[in-house]
């Protein structure tokens, strides 16, 4: 390998280093924010926010028109390319957010609810707020400097939801306390970034730099608003049909299902986006990248994800409260569909990074035909029925994107069932000793119970990783903590643990 390119694995994997510190960090603080302000409001504040967010996700995608990935892609990055950037990205956050307060009263023709519209009109700051942080966060991006990007996200979450957020629960400010953390996590953040990654804030015009930037970002944009309605139209159905306290209760479960895995998705996405860029000519070592990358992301999301089944009662119970108990069975049904919706995140990655935008628009507007059908099809059956055709529809769509990759990197069937064997053998362990647990203790309090099985379920998850990991996945572990530890002779505390491990369990 390359200097050149050895050097660019040891910053990507120092890259997701940093990303995964963000990304536990995150989780530990969502799951108990969520604890917090789950017993302070009421659900039918949660599905306020909810319904506001999907009415303002129809304009999220197109407020940027895909600046940032056209910004990191670039070659040859100029000061009028960054100019352009800000210019355009602040200007559309602005017309943006005066068009959410504009258009804010149409969310009656959608949700027959006005007390929606106010919590429209002032989450529409919103993007004013990312636009202006958007060039900075993107600098940070392409020169992979996740360090700065995981502190700017820590801070600005602990101080928006953390603070902001519970203590205005505390002050009976009620859904406007959600409304306000949700503006004062990108506020804050925007200022941070900035502060990391200064770049000239003059305004620039020249419509042949901002064209340039808009023809690669402006189709992403069209296939990430198709991946929108694809995510929601569950979320349209839900508020139309059973109104905001049911909203509720499914978007908390989904939230809890999603929450251990959402931010390994933006972490990966982030980081392998300008990685694969970078060697988009060699297939040979994007297809080796591909396959390392979905092998680590399935053992880690598999497992937690189908975890989530067996312990789902304690888990509402504990994290929630009594009030949420009716969302035990969407829990359950939502926890299926984890892992194939991750198994989507690098295929989409690996199509941006080759520009092969068209073949990933096929694949999501068949999913957003699909999935609508499928709901259209279930909801006179209930709210289990839609979450269940929603799992069916992603599993679809994983298939799709494997079949999709076996084009597109010449990688074998055979690879991508070894890419998951292992998941599924450590997913059985976990599930197996959860199970087991909950039927023999079943009479403790959930407070007692819950911590008992995240004990069981974390020592059966380690000891197939640590201590008796799959031929496959083996393979895939010694490559990855070779890059990580260099070639030097290890002096941290941490680098001569990963030596100890790869020379002493790893090679046995």
């Amino acid at each position: 390998m390359s200097a050149i390119s050895e050097n660019l694995t040891s910053k990507a994997f120092r890259a997701l280093n940093w990303s995964y510190l963000s990304v536990i960090a995150n989780a530990a603080m969502q799951f108990g924010f969520t604890a917090a302000l789950a017993r302070l409001l009421s659900p039918d504040a949660f599905g306020l926010v909810a319904l506001a967010n999907f009415f303002l996700f129809f304009g999220s995608y197109f407020a940027q028109m895909g600046i940032s990935s056209a910004l990191i892609q670039k070659d040859d990055l100029t000061t009028e390319d960054i100019r352009a950037s800000f210019t355009s990205s602040v200007l559309l956050g602005l017309a943006f957010s005066f068009l959410m307060y504009l258009v804010a009263p149409l969310a009656l023709y959608i949700f027959d609810k006005p007390t929606v519209i106010p919590v429209i009109r002032v989450l529409g700051i919103s993007f004013l707020l990312i636009g202006v942080s958007n060039t900075a966060i993107s600098l940070l991006r392409r020169k992979l400097d996740f360090r700065s990007l995981a502190l700017i996200d820590i801070i600005s979450y602990t101080i928006g939801y953390g603070i902001v957020g519970v203590v205005l629960a505390l002050l009976k400010f009620g859904v406007w306390s959600l409304v306000i953390a949700n503006l004062c996590q990108p506020g804050l953040k925007a200022l941070l970034a900035y502060v990391c990654q200064r770049h000239v804030v003059l305004p620039f015009f020249n419509w042949d730099v901002h064209r340039r930037l808009f023809s690669f970002g402006g189709r992403l944009s069209i296939i990430c608003f198709l991946e929108f309605i694809g995510f929601n139209v569950d979320t349209l159905v839900i508020g139309r049909v059973w109104g905001a306290q049911i909203l509720g209760i499914y978007s908390r479960s989904f939230a809890i299902v999603n929450l251990p895995v959402q931010q390994l998705a933006v972490t990966l996405s982030n980081v392998m986006f300008p990685s694969f860029s970078q060697v988009q000519k060699d297939i040979a070592r994007l297809r080796n990248g591909y396959y390392s990358a979905m092998t680590l992301s399935a053992v880690v999301v598999m497992p937690i994800s189908f975890g989530i089944v067996p312990a789902a009662r304690e888990l509402v119970l504990v994290l929630l409260g009594d009030q949420w108990a009716s969302g035990i069975p969407m829990l359950q049904i939502l926890a299926l569909m984890v892992p194939f919706n991750m198994g989507t995140v690098l295929p989409a990655i690996v199509c941006d990074s080759l520009g092969r935008l068209n073949a990933k628009f096929v694949i999501q507007i068949a999913f957003v035909g699909l999935i609508l059908s499928l709901i259209m099809l279930a909801y006179p059956y209930g709210i289990l029925m839609v979450a269940a055709v929603v799992v069916v529809a992603n599993i679809l769509r994983f298939i799709a994107y494997q079949l999709l990759m076996h084009r597109l990197i010449a990688i074998s069937f055979k690879d991508i069932l070894g890419m998951h064997i292992p998941a599924i053998i450590i997913s059985l362990a976990v599930v197996v000793g959860i199970t087991a647990t909950r039927w023999l203790l079943i009479d403790l309090a959930p407070s007692v119970l819950l911590p008992l099985e995240i004990i069981i379920g974390g020592l059966a998850f380690s000891g197939l990783i640590l201590v008796k990991p799959q031929r496959g996945l083996k393979g895939v572990m010694i490559q990855v903590l070779t890059r990580v530890r260099g070639e030097n002779h290890p002096n941290w505390w941490h680098e001569r643990l990963l030596y100890w491990y790869s020379t002493r369990i790893l090679s046995m």
